[in-house]
């Protein structure tokens, strides 16, 4: 317990079950005093010297966060995702995404599973910021075409959204056997200036993909660098009997020879509102 904040990194470092700052609320001492008697609670679990903090933490609880020379004091509660970066995890809090040397597996040992879900092998999400699942339609047809971007001024797009024609998904899948600079994907609401996500999808064969909606916009940045940017672009469509459609397809090794003849072609910026 202490007044001064400067002595959190020691703190962790030396495996502290908390670390509050004067005032104290009483809440805050509270929960670390339960953590304490939970401790103690506990039976050795091996004869090791060193003991490993291994309790839960609530959404109530603080965290420390360090990337560098950044550090910030966090509420679990406001940490909306937690998502793998190699052997990194980004922490995703209000405008901040810092990196911290943790594995998402270690992370979810300490989470508390009734507020944090892991989605999936890269994400953990918290489950109180969830306002809805929407669903998603019937997926029955499916286009795409193959394009190529250079750094020139004029090939980058936009902000625009897909929502026309019964667009359901768009999918982006990167062709490029050399790894480009720039050409990132940023996505966010049509009415807000934040960027939800910025996607870098340079590895070949590197594919995202991401619900249309008319409240969601994207746009794709301009490539920089000799190095163009050639990516193969598909719309799946609201319908019926898609399997039939997925079988008229071409191979990946017919969208790789595409990539080599849009080497003249490029695609304008689009218009769409």
């Amino acid at each position: 317990m202490t007044a001064y904040d400067e002595h959190a990194i020691r703190a962790f470092e030396a495996n502290a079950l908390d670390y509050l700052l004067k005032p104290v609320e009483p809440k805050r001492l509270a929960d670390a005093l339960q953590k304490l008697q939970l401790e103690e609670d506990k039976e050795p679990i091996s004869d090791h010297p060193i003991s490993v903090n291994r309790s839960i933490l609530g959404e109530h609880d603080q965290v420390f966060v360090k990337d560098g020379e950044r550090c910030w004091f966090v509420k679990l509660s406001d940490i909306r995702l937690f998502e793998s970066v190699g052997n990194y995890a980004k922490v995703y809090f209000g405008v901040n995404k810092p990196l911290i040397l943790k594995s998402l597996n270690a992370l979810e040992e300490r989470l508390d599973e009734k507020v944090f879900f892991r989605a999936n092998r890269k994400h953990i999400v918290n489950l109180r910021l969830i306002e809805k699942i929407t669903g998603q339609p019937q997926l029955g047809e499916f286009d795409g075409r193959v394009y190529r971007m250079t750094n020139s001024a004029e090939h980058a797009f936009n902000w625009h959204s897909d929502a026309f024609d019964r667009r359901a998904v768009t999918m982006s899948v990167n062709l490029s056997t050399q790894i480009y600079d720039g050409g990132g994907l940023q996505l966010k609401y049509r009415e807000s200036e934040e960027i939800l996500q910025e996607i870098h999808n340079t590895g070949l064969g590197d594919a995202l993909l991401f619900r249309i909606s008319r409240d969601l916009v994207h746009r794709v940045l301009g490539v920089k660098g000799d190095i163009p940017k050639t990516a193969f672009a598909g719309w799946f469509h609201e319908g019926e009997d898609l399997l039939p459609q997925l079988g008229k397809l071409s191979k990946p090794s017919d969208l790789a020879v595409a990539s080599e003849k849009a080497s003249s072609e490029v695609l304008a910026s689009p218009k769409h509102e």
